[in-house]
């Protein structure tokens, strides 16, 4: 009579511990087992950088300057950030939701002062001008020129080049070639924005507003003396409004396009064009949004409802597609991009979306009850770590893989930042910043499955297979621990055999590699 355990795998709360297979855990904490043994994990490695005490979410800004350590922007609230989709920008226009009206930052305003950081944001957008008038020309045109009826529009450009939306038009007004027309009361815009220039366009015989004059941000009067034949292009910016005021989540997607959501309303910017986000260019799903990540197939927008696919390579062609699974997401910030799918926290477990399906992956491993009162689902943030869904909640944090079940860990975070460049997860816990996973060892303890004993006998002997040594190994019978050694050696060891039992344990406490571990009749049967 023989059990050898090995691999080693994680637990499986939704198994009977008599019916969990051989390689599966009833406990597993500051467990690693990526090479099928039974190795420690590691604890969080301090970094030596402070954040703000109440910090909730964090973000890594320009980490090439500072002397490599870049400036972590930080902030009370749960915030979503976006680098800018634009080529050789020496700005870093970085843009962020969550904390009031959507924003932006740049290096030289993100990075100045002594922090914390951002030092210094922008509101993302750029308003529409107040109405402004306009004086007809005066006179009468000579003998063949057209007299035409003319209304100008005027735009506001930021420092940064972008073109904000046209004002409402002047009353319309009588010009002709040769002729002047004069505009005054021109605004000067005023807010949490730089305003460099405005823009001047007239509407002629076409209908089309087109391009006049730049003039600087400051002007409050223009003449206008331009001949029809030398106006410049439309106004590109027709639609373009600022990002509504509500927005809470943002998020990137192919071809330069940002996605931002609040309520049940999904908004997409002009490609290339953060600061513009028509409103064409929304959709509204028949639940509010909770969350959203990037997949290979398209979007996943989770809701308290259903989840859907956002598929689309243009926000004016972006299809909402619901998903046949009623799972309600129950955290923002559970949301993970896995790449071919997306996990997030519904009430009963992990759902995993791809394309079109949509999936609780951990059916297998734990009940909807048990997932409740143990990771408290609600409280999840997550991340994609070594290809692992890795959930902080407000007891600590485990991670999760269909193949192996659940690992626990003793530490905990209040929020994290994962690194894309090199697949390090900086986690603040406290006042401190720290890289996940990368510290010293921990000390793990992983109980096995409840083996039951056959009618012809009882277990005798335990070998553990270690890389090194000590191990704690407790051998426990109908529940209770009958013995704890500390195994010093691959050498086999007796366990006590008196009196008749049903069934059997065994946990293991230690900071070595374990291979395999053996439990027996006799010492005979050991090998």
């Amino acid at each position: 009579m023989n059990q050898v355990i090995m691999p080693f795998a994680g637990i499986m709360p939704r198994v009977s511990a008599r019916l969990l297979p051989n390689q599966n855990a009833q406990v597993a904490t500051n467990c690693n087992f990526d090479s099928g043994q039974l190795n420690p994990s590691k604890l969080p490695l301090s970094t030596g950088i402070s954040l703000v005490a109440n910090t909730k979410s964090i973000y890594w800004f320009n980490r090439k300057e500072n002397a490599g350590l870049g400036f972590w922007f930080q902030w009370n609230g749960d915030v979503n950030v976006v680098r800018g989709p634009i080529a050789n920008d020496t700005n870093l226009r970085t843009y962020f939701t969550g904390d009031g009206a959507p924003k932006f930052t740049t290096a030289l305003l993100g990075q100045s002062g002594g922090g914390p950081y951002p030092g210094i944001t922008r509101t993302l957008g750029l308003p529409i001008p107040p109405s402004f008038n306009a004086s007809g020309s005066t006179g009468t045109p000579a003998p063949g020129v057209q007299k035409i009826a003319t209304a100008y529009v005027i735009t506001y450009v930021s420092e940064f080049g972008e073109e904000g939306p046209p004002s409402a038009p002047t009353a319309i007004v009588d010009r002709w070639d040769g002729a002047s027309v004069t505009l005054s009361s021109i605004p000067v815009a005023s807010g949490n924005f730089i305003i460099a220039s405005k823009r001047i366009y007239r509407q002629e015989l076409n209908g089309v507003f087109q391009f006049v004059a730049q003039v600087a941000a400051a002007t409050t009067a223009y003449t206008d003396t331009l001949k029809s034949e030398a106006l410049g292009e439309p106004v590109p910016s027709e639609t373009w409004v600022a990002p509504s005021t509500e927005m809470i989540g943002l998020t990137a997607l192919p071809n330069g396009i940002l996605m931002g959501w609040w309520k049940n309303t999904l908004a997409f910017s002009e490609p290339y064009q953060p600061h513009a986000w028509p409103i064409e260019y929304r959709l509204a799903l028949d639940y509010d949004i909770v969350g959203a990540a990037v997949s290979a197939s398209g979007v996943i927008v989770t809701t308290t409802g259903k989840p859907y696919l956002i598929a689309g390579s243009s926000p004016a062609s972006m299809s909402q597609n619901p998903m046949d699974v009623v799972q309600a997401c129950v955290a923002k910030r559970s949301v993970v991009d896995m790449g071919e799918f997306v996990i997030y926290a519904s009430a009963d477990g992990l759902v995993a979306c791809g394309g079109l399906q949509a999936q609780l992956i951990t059916e297998a491993h734990i009940t909807p009850e048990q997932w409740r009162s143990t990771f408290n689902p609600s409280t999840i943030h997550a991340y994609r770590w070594n290809d692992r869904y890795l959930g902080f909640y407000s007891g600590g944090s485990f991670s999760f893989h269909p193949t192996e079940g659940f690992r626990l860990f003793t530490d905990n975070c209040d929020c994290a930042f994962l690194d894309d460049e090199t697949g390090c997860l900086y986690v603040k816990q406290g006042t401190e910043l720290k890289k996940w996973g990368q510290g010293a060892i921990a000390s793990y303890t992983w109980k096995s499955k409840d083996f039951t004993t056959p009618p012809s006998g009882v277990f005798g002997a335990i070998k553990v297979d270690a890389q090194a040594y000590p191990i704690t190994c407790k051998f426990y019978t109908d529940g209770t621990l009958r013995k704890t050694k500390t195994v010093s050696s691959k050498k086999p060891f007796r366990i006590p055999t008196l009196k008749r039992y049903r069934s059997c344990e065994i946990e293991l406490t230690g900071s070595a590699a374990v291979n395999s571990v053996q439990i027996a009749s006799s010492m005979s049967e050991i090998v």
